[in-house]
C-alpha cells in the first residue's frame, strides 16, 4: 500500500484502538506523498509537517474522548415504559451520587412565593420572596452567600454581569445589592417595576411594570439609555431573545411586542392569544419563541417568519414556561410541571417528563445553565428537578466558567467591559450591523455624471480666465498660486451674490445700502483732488439722511427739505449730483414690507346667539380655572359641592386626543353636579381644534376654550399655548376657523404677552373679538413671568374697558372680597380662580355668601375626606386605584397646607397693597389674629405643616380611615409621632425652599 494513500499514517506512526476512528474526523485532507520527491530538504520539511498534523489529530481525539462527550445523556425507556412515568425518586437512585445531591427542596412557607434566577455559569442562584426575602447561594455546594430582608414587596430579581451584584424590583423602586446583601444603589428612575432582564453583552438592565413603561439603564455608567411607553397598560411578562438581545413583552390584550432601545415603537407586534399572555420564552438560537395564554394554549412560533408552527393545549392556563440550552421546553401550571423534548422542531404527542410539587403553588422556574436541573420557585419555597439531557454538557471557560477563581472573575469582568456592545447595535438581525447599505446603481451613475459635468465646467471656466489674464513677471510664486486657487473658489459665487444684492438694494462692494450715486467732479480738476469731492458728497448724504430721520420722527417734512438744502449748501465746496428725497428712496422697501390685509369671516346669527347665551351664564361668576394636575374630576365635584357653577377640565392636547389617547380622553369626562362645564384644549391647527370641539360636545361640554396662556415648555416648544401670542394675526385666523366650524361656543384664555418687552394684549383681544371669540380670559402675567410677579390688573382693566368682548380676569385671587373688588372696579365680566381654589375649595361658597367660612381643623379633615371618597369612587378603591389617586392626593396638600383664616376686617386693607396669595407666612400661626404656635391645636399645626414629608402620611391616613372621626384620630396620632420632626426639618432647611405651583392653562 502506498504511503500517500488517504488514511495511511506516516512512517513511524501507528494508530490503534478507537482513537484511529476518532482522529479520522480531524483529518485535513489527504497526506502528501514524499517518496518521489528528490529534494531532501523539501522532503524532510514535508515529513515533519505530516508528523505535526498526525500529533494534532491524536491530541484532538484524546480531548474529545475524555473531555467533550459527543452527546448528552437522556432518559431511555424500555418496552412498554414511558419516560414521563419516571419519578424524581427513581431518577435520583439511578444517577451517580454527585448528581443526586442536586435534587433537593428548601421549605420557606412564610415568605413566599419565590422567584429565582441563575448566573450565566449556573453556579449561583438568587431567591426572591414576595414578602421581602432575598437570598444568594452557591446552590451546588449548598452554601448560603448572603441573605437580606428588605421589609417590602419584591416583584422580581435578577443577576447583573456576575454573582457580585444583583437587582431587585421592590414595591416602589428598583435596588442594586452586592453579594454581601448591602444596598449599593437605588434606581429612582425605575419605578413600580414588576419584571427585570439583564442584557450581559450590553450591560443594560431592562425593566417594565405597572406603568407600562419599558426602561433601559446602563449599569456600567448609571445612565438611562432609553424609555419607551408601550401604551399597552401594565405588563408583567418580559423575556429577552439571547441571540439578538431584543426584548419580548407579553400584554393583556394577547399581543407580544418586541423592542430595541434605539426605536421608540415596537419593531414587531404579534397577536399570539385571544386573552392575556401569561408567559413566554425564546430559545438560545433565537429561532423559536413559546408563548402561553389565558386561553389555555401553548404556541410555538418561528421568529424568522413570525408565524405559528404548532400549538398545544394545557388542562389549565400555563403560568410559566422556559427553554433549556438543548431545546427542551418546560411548561407549568398550578402544582404540575411538564418537560417536552423536541417540542420546538415538531409537535410531540406526549411529554418527556412530568413532575408534581409536594406543596405550594408554582411561581416560576428556570433551567440551570450547563446542568440537567430545573430550578422551581413556588409558594412553599424552592425545589429542583432533575431533567437528563437539558443542559449543555460542554462549557466555554471564556464565556461562563462554573469553576473560575477570583482572579479569573476579575479578568473576565474587565474583558466584558472592553467587549461591551453599544445599545444602537441591538437589532432584529445582528448580521445586518456589519453590512454596508449601498445606493442603487442608477443613483450612483447619476451622481458620478453630475460630478464629472461640474468638474468639466469648472475647468473650462478656469482656462478661459487664465487665457484672458496678462502674464506678468513674478506672478508664478507659490504664494500667488495659492491665492489664485482661493480666488477661483470665491469668484465662482460672486456673480450670483452680487445679483441678489443688487435686487435687494445693497451695494455689492461694501454691503451697505446703495442710497447715493457717485458725485460729479468738475472738468479740469486733477485726479489727486477727486477724493475731496467724494468726501464732501458723503457729508452731504449724511446730513440729508440724519435730517430725514428727524423729520420722520417729528412729522415735519417741509422743514426737512429746506434744512437739508441749507446744510448741503454750507457743506459742499463744489456742486454734486442731486439726490432723490429719502421718502422716494425708501418707498420700494415700504411697498415690499406692506402686510397683507387680515380677512376674517363673520359668524352666523345662530353662532352669535349661541355665544350670547354662554356669555350670560358666565356673568358675575367665580370660575374654576383649567389647572394642570389639579382639575381632575373628583376635585371638580368637590368645588361644585361648594357652589362652583362654571368649571373647566384640565388642558388637553388636541392631537393625541383625536388619536384616541385614553389619558386625554379621560380629561373630558363631566361630573354629574357640574352646572356649566367647559373643555380647554391646546392646538395650533384649525382641523385639530374643530375635532377637539366635537369630542368635547360628545362628552357633554357646554363650551370649549382655546389655550393661549400655558407657559410650560412642553406646550410652547410645539408652538402651542402662550407661544401663539407671538403671531396675533395667525392666532386670529386660528380662532376664526375654529369658531366657524365648532359645534360649541369658543372662548380663549391668553396672557399679557411673551415678555415685558412684548406686551400685546390689547392688539390680541381686539383681533379675538373680530375673530368670533365668545369671551376672552386674560391672565395678568406674561409667559416668562409665570407666577413670579403679581398679576397686572391695571392692564386687565384697560383691556376690559377698551373692547366690547366680555373679559374674564385671572390672577392672584384668594378671598371672596378680592374677587368682588376685581369685578366691581376693574370692569371684568367674571373672575377666574386657580391656586385660590386649590387652597380653599370652599372659596366659591364664600363668594356667593359674601363672608368668610373659616372651617376648623376637624371640618377641613371632613372636607379632605370627601375628596378622598370622590377619588375612591372615580379611581376605584383597590391597590391600582390608590396608586392612581396618590398621583394627585399628596400634591393637593402642598396647597391645602397654605390655608389661613383671612377675615376681611383684618386683611382687607392689606389685600389692596399686595395679593394675599403671594404672602409668605413666617410662622404657621397668624399673629394678626392673635394666634401663637403653642396655643394651636396639634391637628391644626399638622394641616398647616408645609413639609413635603408630611403630605404622603396625611394622604395615607385619610385613605385608610373609615369615617371622619377615624381620620381625625389617625391624624392626631400622626401629629403626636412625627409633627415635631417635620417642623424641625423645616426650620433647619430655612423653610419655603420652594413651592410647587399649579400651572393654569
Amino acid at each position: 500500500m502506498e504511503a500517500g494513500r488517504e488514511g495511511q499514517p506516516p512512517p513511524g506512526k501507528k494508530r490503534k484502538g478507537p482513537e484511529a476512528a476518532i482522529a479520522a474526523k480531524y483529518r485535513r485532507g489527504p497526506e502528501v506523498a514524499t517518496r518521489r520527491i528528490e529534494d531532501k530538504k523539501l522532503k524532510g520539511k514535508l515529513r515533519y509537517t505530516e508528523r505535526l498534523v498526525a500529533d494534532a489529530q491524536q491530541a484532538a481525539a484524546k480531548v474529545e474522548e475524555w473531555l467533550l462527550p459527543a452527546e448528552a445523556g437522556e432518559l431511555e425507556a424500555e418496552g412498554m415504559e414511558r419516560t414521563w412515568r419516571f419519578s424524581q425518586a427513581d431518577i435520583a437512585q439511578a444517577v451517580e451520587a454527585g448528581a443526586a445531591r442536586k435534587a433537593f427542596d428548601l421549605q420557606l412557607p412564610a415568605l413566599g412565593p419565590y422567584s429565582l434566577a441563575f448566573t450565566r455559569s449556573g453556579r449561583h442562584m438568587l431567591l426572591a420572596g414576595r414578602k421581602g426575602h432575598l437570598a444568594l447561594m452557591d446552590w451546588q455546594r449548598h452554601r448560603l452567600v448572603c441573605e437580606v430582608q428588605v421589609k417590602e414587596t419584591v416583584h422580581d430579581a435578577c443577576f447583573l454581569h456576575n454573582e457580585q451584584f444583583f437587582a431587585a424590583a421592590q414595591k416602589r423602586y428598583t435596588y442594586i445589592y452586592d453579594k454581601r446583601g448591602l444596598e449599593v444603589h437605588c434606581l429612582e428612575d425605575t419605578t413600580e417595576a414588576t419584571r427585570l432582564e439583564f442584557l450581559p453583552h450590553h450591560f443594560l438592565l431592562s425593566s417594565v411594570g405597572s406603568t407600562g413603561v419599558l426602561r433601559y439603564q446602563d449599569t456600567s455608567t448609571g445612565r438611562i439609555v432609553a424609555t419607551h411607553r408601550t401604551k399597552q397598560g401594565p405588563c408583567d411578562v418580559m423575556r429577552q431573545n439571547p441571540w439578538n438581545a431584543v426584548l419580548c413583552l407579553g400584554h393583556g390584550n394577547g399581543t407580544v411586542t418586541m423592542w430595541t432601545p434605539n426605536i421608540t415603537t415596537p419593531v414587531v407586534r404579534m397577536l399570539c392569544h385571544h386573552g392575556p399572555v401569561r408567559s413566554l420564552a425564546v430559545d438560545g438560537s433565537g429561532r423559536h419563541m413559546v408563548t402561553t395564554g389565558a386561553d389555555g394554549q401553548v404556541k410555538v412560533w418561528d421568529l424568522r417568519t413570525f408565524q405559528p408552527l404548532h400549538a398545544y393545549y394545557s388542562p389549565s392556563p400555563a403560568e410559566w414556561c422556559d427553554i433549556s440550552q438543548r431545546g427542551m421546553l418546560a411548561v407549568g401550571y398550578g402544582r404540575r410541571i411538564q418537560v417536552w423534548k423536541d417540542a420546538l422542531s415538531g409537535k410531540q404527542q406526549s411529554p418527556y417528563m412530568t413532575h408534581r410539587l409536594a406543596g405550594g403553588t408554582l411561581r416560576n422556574f428556570r433551567f440551570v445553565p450547563y446542568e440537567d436541573v430545573l430550578g422551581i420557585g413556588h409558594s412553599g419555597g424552592m425545589s429542583t428537578m432533575l431533567v437528563p439531557g437539558a443542559g449543555e454538557p460542554n462549557f466555554d471557560s471564556f464565556v461562563a466558567n462554573p469553576y473560575q477563581t477570583d482572579k479569573q472573575r476579575k479578568e473576565a469582568e474587565v474583558h466584558m467591559l472592553l467587549d461591551k456592545l453599544q445599545p444602537e447595535m441591538i437589532t432584529l438581525d445582528p448580521s445586518s450591523v456589519t453590512q454596508v447599505v449601498r445606493e442603487p446603481r442608477e443613483v450612483q451613475k447619476e451622481k458620478q455624471a453630475a460630478a464629472e459635468e461640474a468638474n468639466r465646467a469648472r475647468q473650462a471656466e478656469r482656462r478661459a480666465k487664465n487665457e484672458e489674464k496678462t502674464k506678468m513677471k513674478g506672478k508664478n510664486k507659490p504664494s500667488r498660486r495659492q491665492g489664485k486657487k482661493q480666488a477661483n473658489i470665491i469668484e465662482e459665487r460672486k456673480p450670483a451674490i452680487k445679483a441678489r444684492m443688487r435686487e435687494q438694494g445693497v451695494a455689492a462692494e461694501h454691503g451697505h445700502k446703495r442710497e447715493r450715486q457717485e458725485p460729479a467732479v468738475p472738468d479740469g480738476v486733477p485726479r489727486a483732488l477727486h477724493r475731496f469731492f467724494k468726501k464732501s458728497a458723503g457729508m452731504l448724504h449724511g446730513a440729508r439722511v440724519a435730517l430725514g430721520r428727524r423729520v420722520q420722527r417729528a412729522g415735519r417734512s417741509t422743514w426737512a427739505a429746506s434744512g437739508a438744502d441749507s446744510a448741503a449748501a454750507a457743506a459742499a465746496p463744489a456742486p454734486v449730483a442731486e439726490q432723490p428725497p429719502l421718502e422716494q428712496q425708501q418707498a420700494p422697501k415700504q411697498q415690499q414690507q406692506a402686510p397683507k390685509p387680515l380677512v376674517l369671516e363673520p359668524l352666523t346669527s345662530e353662532q352669535l346667539e349661541r355665544n350670547a347665551a354662554i356669555v350670560e351664564r358666565l356673568r358675575g361668576q367665580l370660575i374654576l380655572a383649567p389647572l394642570t394636575r389639579g382639575n381632575h374630576l373628583p376635585f371638580r365635584r368637590l368645588c361644585a359641592d361648594f357652589g362652583a357653577e362654571v368649571l373647566f377640565s384640565e388642558m388637553a392636547f388636541a392631537r393625541p386626543l383625536l388619536k384616541g389617547d385614553r389619558k386625554e380622553r379621560a380629561m373630558l369626562r363631566r361630573a354629574d353636579n357640574e352646572k356649566t362645564y367647559g373643555v380647554q384644549f391646546a392646538t395650533n391647527q384649525i382641523s385639530e381644534g374643530v375635532g377637539a370641539a366635537e369630542a368635547a360636545a360628545e362628552a357633554g361640554a357646554d363650551f370649549v376654550d382655546l389655550n393661549v396662556g400655558c407657559p410650560i415648555y412642553e406646550a410652547t416648544r410645539r408652538g402651542l399655548g402662550a407661544a401663539l401670542l407671538r403671531k396675533p394675526a395667525k392666532l386670529a385666523k386660528l380662532v376664526n376657523g375654529i369658531a366657524l366650524k365648532s359645534p360649541l361656543p369658543l372662548t380663549v384664555k391668553i396672557r399679557l404677552g411673551e415678555n415685558d418687552d412684548k406686551i400685546n394684549v390689547e392688539e390680541v383681544v381686539g383681533l379675538l373679538q373680530a375673530a368670533g371669540a365668545a369671551a376672552v380670559t386674560v391672565h395678568g402675567r406674561t409667559m416668562l413671568q409665570r407666577y413670579k410677579r403679581p398679576a397686572s390688573w391695571e392692564l386687565i382693566e384697560r383691556v376690559a374697558r377698551m373692547h366690547s368682548v366680555p373679559v374674564v380676569g385671572n390672577g392672584d385671587v384668594l378671598t371672596h372680597y378680592e374677587a368682588r373688588r376685581r369685578m366691581d372696579s376693574h370692569g371684568c365680566h367674571a373672575v377666574m380662580v386657580g391656586r385660590g381654589a386649590l387652597i380653599k375649595p370652599w372659596l366659591f361658597w364664600e363668594h356667593k355668601e359674601g363672608r368668610e367660612l373659616a372651617p376648623t381643623a376637624a371640618e377641613r379633615v371632613a372636607i379632605y375626606r370627601r375628596l378622598v371618597a370622590y377619588m375612591k369612587e372615580h379611581f376605584r378603591d383597590d391597590e391600582r386605584g390608590k396608586r392612581a389617586a396618590f398621583y394627585f392626593l399628596p400634591w393637593h396638600f402642598n396647597f391645602f397646607c397654605r390655608y389661613r383664616p383671612m377675615p376681611e376686617e383684618v386683611y382687607g386693607a392689606a389685600s389692596l397693597q399686595q395679593p394675599l396669595i403671594s404672602t409668605r407666612w413666617d410662622s404657621i400661626a397668624c399673629a394678626e389674629l392673635g394666634e401663637t404656635v403653642a396655643e394651636l391645636d396639634p391637628l391644626e399645626r399638622l394641616l398647616r405643616c408645609e413639609s413635603e414629608a408630611a403630605f404622603c402620611p396625611i394622604a395615607e391616613a385619610l385613605w385608610e380611615a373609615g369615617s371622619d372621626a377615624d381620620a381625625e384620630a389617625a391624624l392626631r396620632r400622626l401629629a403626636a409621632d412625627s409633627l415635631a420632626g417635620w417642623e424641625e426639618e423645616l426650620r433647619a432647611s430655612g423653610r419655603d425652599s420652594g413651592r410647587d405651583e399649579a400651572v393654569e392653562g
